[in-house]
Formats: C-alpha cells, sequence, structure tokens
C-alpha cells in the first residue's frame, strides 16, 4: 500500500473512531440515571399458639437503589421465590421498582428512628407490621437468628436508633475478604499460565508479537521481545469473573458488575492489543478508544465522575453531558499515563500493583466489596505478569496491556468515589500522581520547551534520566548487562509509589491535605527532573 493510501485509511479509520465515540457519549448522556429500588410486601397470618386466635403480619422490604430496571426485577423476583419457598402461606401484596422515594421511604433507609420493629439487612430495610406488636417483634427477633450465619439482620424494636451496619461485622468482612483473595488467587494462576503458554509457543506469533530492538527512541532492551501482555491480564479478568460467577452465592457480588467492566474495556484494549501486533494504530485511534471505553463503563456501570470537590467545580459538573465528558478524559487520560511510564521491566505493572493495593484498602475500609473483588483480581492478573517480566524481561504490557491495565485503575478510582462519598476524588490523584504528571510535563516539554509534535516519542522521561543516572550517561552499556540495568529502575518508583499510597489511605477523606501533598509531589518532580537533566544530558545548540 502507498503513503497515501495508508493516509487516507488512516484518515477515515480516525473518522470512525470518533464516530463510535460520539454515538457512545449520546447514548451515555440519555442513558437515565435514576436509581431503581426494590419494593415487596408480603402477609400472611400467623398463629397465636397457647394465646388463642391468629393475627395478620406484614413484612415491607424496601432495598437500596440498583441502576437498572431489570436488575431490580431480578432481585425482587429473588427475594419473593425465597420466602415463598419457606412460607407457602404468604402472599405477595406489592412488588415494584420504585424510581423515586417518598420521604417516608426514604426515612425507611436512614438511621432515624420508626414506629415499627424493623430489620437493617446489608442492602435496605425489612419492617415487621401486625396488630399484635408482640407478634412482630418475636418475628423480627426470629429472622435475625435464623439469618445468622447466612446474611446477617440486625432487628431494631420501634422507636429505636438504627445504625447502619458495616455490612454484618468482622465475621461479614472476613467472609468477603477470604473470598476477594480467591478471586486474586484465580487472576494469578490465569494470568502466570497464559504467560508460559505465549513464551512456550511465541515461535508461532513472534512476527507479530515481538518487540524489535531498534524500533524507537524508547526502547531499552536487546532481544526482541513479546510485547503482548495484555492478552493474561484480559484473561485473568476473566477467569476471576468467571471465578466471582461460581461463588456468588456466597461471594453476593453481583458477577455481571465484573462482566460489564470486560465489556467496557474492550475498545482500550483491542485498540492497544491491534497496535502492539500490528504497528499501525495511531496514537489518536488509541485515545478515541480508550475514551470509548470510558463512555461504555459511564452508560454500563454509572462510573460518571460527578464531584472534585471543589465548589465551583462541581457545580459544573452537575450538568450531565460536561461530567461525562470529563470521565472520558479522565479514563483516557490515566490509560495513556500508565502506557507512557511503561519504560522499564516492573515499572508500570509493579507501581500500578501497587496503586491497586491502595485502592483495595481504600475499597475494605468502605466495605464495598465489588470493587475490592475487582482491584484484588486486577493485583493477581498482574503479579502472575510480573513473574515473568521483572527482572528478566521476558515479556512486556504493549499498548494493550498498559491500556487495560490504565483503564481499570481508572474506573475504579471513579466507582470508588462515586459510590463511597467519604472518600476524596483527590486520592485517587495522589496514588497516580507520577504517572499523570509524568504526562502532562511531557506534553509541555514536547510542545514548549523542545518544539517536538505531542504524540512524537523521546527518550526524556524522568525514568530514563534516571536510568542513565543509574548506569553512568558517559560509560557505554555491556549488552550482557542490559536487562540488569533495565531492572534496577523500577524499585525506585516502586518505593515512591508505597509513600504516596500509605499517605493516600491515611489522607482518603481529607481534600485539602491530599491536594496539598499532590502540589508537592509537582514541586519535586520539577526539581527532581532539573537535577537529573543536568546530571545526565547535554543538549546540543
Amino acid at each position: 500500500m502507498t503513503a497515501s493510501g495508508l493516509y487516507r485509511g488512516g484518515f477515515f479509520g480516525t473518522l470512525l473512531v470518533a464516530a463510535l465515540v460520539i454515538v457512545l457519549g449520546a447514548v451515555a448522556i440519555l442513558q437515565p440515571r435514576t436509581m431503581q429500588h426494590p419494593l415487596l410486601q408480603i402477609e400472611t397470618v400467623v398463629s397465636l399458639g397457647n394465646e388463642g386466635g391468629q393475627s395478620p403480619l406484614r413484612l415491607t422490604m424496601l432495598i437500596d437503589g440498583q441502576p437498572s430496571a431489570e436488575r431490580c426485577e431480578r432481585m425482587i423476583s429473588s427475594m419473593a421465590s425465597s420466602i415463598l419457598s419457606v412460607c407457602p402461606q404468604c402472599r405477595t401484596v406489592t412488588r415494584t421498582c420504585l424510581s423515586a422515594l417518598t420521604p417516608e421511604q426514604q426515612n425507611i433507609l436512614s438511621e432515624r428512628a420508626l414506629p415499627v420493629d424493623s430489620a437493617r439487612l446489608p442492602n435496605g430495610v425489612t419492617l415487621y407490621e401486625s396488630v399484635n406488636p408482640k407478634l412482630a417483634r418475636l418475628t423480627c427477633e426470629a429472622s435475625a437468628r435464623q439469618s445468622a450465619g447466612h446474611v446477617p439482620i440486625t432487628c431494631n424494636p420501634a422507636g429505636s436508633a438504627r445504625p447502619v451496619a458495616q455490612d454484618g461485622g468482622a465475621d461479614r468482612s472476613a467472609h468477603f475478604l477470604a473470598f476477594s483473595f480467591g478471586l486474586l488467587a484465580a487472576a494469578f494462576f490465569a494470568s502466570w499460565l497464559v504467560c508460559w503458554l505465549i513464551l512456550r509457543f511465541e515461535h508461532l506469533h513472534a512476527h507479530l508479537s515481538h518487540d524489535p530492538v531498534d524500533s524507537g527512541p524508547q526502547k531499552f532492551h536487546v532481544t526482541p521481545t513479546a510485547r503482548v501482555g495484555g492478552v493474561p491480564l484480559m484473561c485473568a479478568l476473566v477467569a476471576a469473573a468467571g471465578a466471582s460467577l461460581l461463588l456468588q452465592p456466597w461471594y453476593r457480588v453481583n458477577p455481571s458488575d465484573m462482566g460489564y467492566l470486560l465489556i467496557a474495556a474492550t475498545p482500550a484494549f483491542l485498540g492497544g492489543l491491534t497496535e502492539d501486533l500490528t504497528k499501525r494504530v495511531g496514537a489518536l485511534d488509541r485515545l478515541l478508544l480508550t475514551m470509548a471505553s470510558g463512555l461504555l463503563a459511564a452508560w454500563l456501570l454509572g462510573a460518571v465522575l460527578n464531584r472534585l470537590d471543589v465548589p465551583m467545580i462541581d457545580a459544573a459538573l452537575s450538568w450531565m453531558p460536561l461530567a461525562i465528558l470529563l470521565t472520558a478524559v479522565a479514563v483516557a487520560g490515566v490509560a495513556n499515563a500508565i502506557n507512557i511510564i511503561d519504560g522499564y521491566n516492573g515499572l508500570a505493572a509493579g507501581y500500578s500493583v501497587i496503586v491497586l493495593a491502595a485502592l483495595a484498602a481504600a475499597a475494605t475500609l468502605t466495605a464495598d466489596w465489588l470493587l475490592l473483588g475487582i482491584s484484588l483480581s486486577m493485583i493477581g492478573a498482574v503479579l502472575g505478569f510480573l513473574t515473568w517480566n521483572w527482572p528478566g524481561g521476558k515479556m512486556f504490557l504493549g499498548d494493550g496491556g498498559a491500556y487495560l491495565l490504565g483503564f481499570v485503575i481508572a474506573e475504579i478510582s471513579i466507582l470508588l468515589v462515586v459510590r463511597n462519598p467519604e472518600i476524596s476524588p483527590w486520592f485517587p490523584v495522589l496514588l497516580l500522581a507520577y504517572p499523570i504528571f509524568e504526562t502532562l510535563y511531557s506534553i509541555y516539554r514536547r510542545r514548549n520547551a523542545r518544539g517536538h509534535a505531542v504524540g512524537k516519542p523521546d527518550d526524556l522521561h524522568l525514568h530514563q534520566l534516571l536510568y542513565r543516572w543509574l548506569v553512568d550517561a558517559d560509560r557505554p552499556v555491556d549488552p550482557r548487562e542490559a536487562t540488569t540495568h533495565n531492572s534496577r529502575v523500577a524499585p525506585y518508583y516502586w518505593w515512591l509509589a508505597a509513600a504516596l499510597a500509605a499517605l493516600g489511605v491515611l489522607l482518603r477523606a481529607d481534600t485539602g491535605s491530599l491536594a496539598l501533598c499532590v502540589l508537592l509531589f509537582c514541586v519535586g518532580y520539577c526539581l527532581l527532573y532539573r537535577h537529573l537533566a543536568a546530571q545526565t544530558l547535554r543538549f546540543s545548540g
């Protein structure tokens, strides 16, 4: 194909991808954002035993909002089937999904006292109503006893405060933690195995998957190496999603959410993987595809950044189109930032593991078990890959792996902030301060300081300056020691990530302190960059 033909193909390909982003953006904006609250009312008649006679009893179950009417209907059907299977004489009075709650219904889900006996569920409240108050109390207490070891229920007498339990207490937390680490193990072994298979049969695909040693200024390996690390990461996430499906009766986290995340990640992953295999997907196309993934996540998971804890910006973000646009840009920015720091063995992967560990810690502290499971699944996937990537450098993340990893980190960060108001949006910003500021500083350096195109690769990133400082820029590197020198860079950034992670988890709710830490990091980055540049670079002219 001629150069003009390639140009025309790339131009129309970019238009096609841009059109996809516009369509997905419109769908995400038009998608209704109202939550659907399952409401189920069951009535029965209970014999009073020694007291004689019978008394009616009504159970009213109001559950936390669900993101779709379909999921709400499935939850109502499941609850009704469970109750009617053990209570044949019961009858369903009401089963509906509420798109808006009355003040009385909002009061039911709050911690305020109610005039009737109630039971706090992990995801809602059950009311026990009867003309015989003693019967309602006994039924409530019996439900709490019978649920011990399964779904924990806290019975609250009429007129008492009803604190929201932390998802069933310490035993419940330990239960979820155990299954979450089961997802980590499943992802680790799947990732490790797929890496082994890729390397075992690389003679069959080397002509497509190998990264040559002389194809750009950012190449620091001396032998052609497979750069399809995104494949084991994606396979590992699929394995973790399958494990969550098998464990769902005990784990009680909806596995479809992990499925939605994988669907949303597909455009970013495939765009990067196609570039890894063909070397013909432009930077703009990959950026647009990653934005498309962010829009899909906004549609499927409701992952829309709605606050930055800055009053004027938060007011602007109340307009949904702007919030969705900013979310898509933020997701693409984080994915591209992880790709930019993917320059040495273990650097991007190891840094990301520590960021994910901090996100998992925050998810545990807020009892957000879905995000804990996703975080640990991604940690397992990256660790399985990392055993082959560091220190030996037998496989690289590639664009597919970097974009997938960055996308998942971005989505966990957004969902953590959206689902947990006590978490400051500056918490993930501090965790990702290095890759984000590295990206912004690289744009400034290429465009303003050096007059280069923003998308043109160079060898002036901070990690590259650190590499030159470590190996002594004046001394040529022995090819036999190249891998050893390559692997010396990553641990410095692991310590940086660990420090930011510890600080972030400690200050996770303090927006002012987190923003100050981000500012101090940026200043420190600039000072360090200038120092290393003066030590290792010789500019001409």
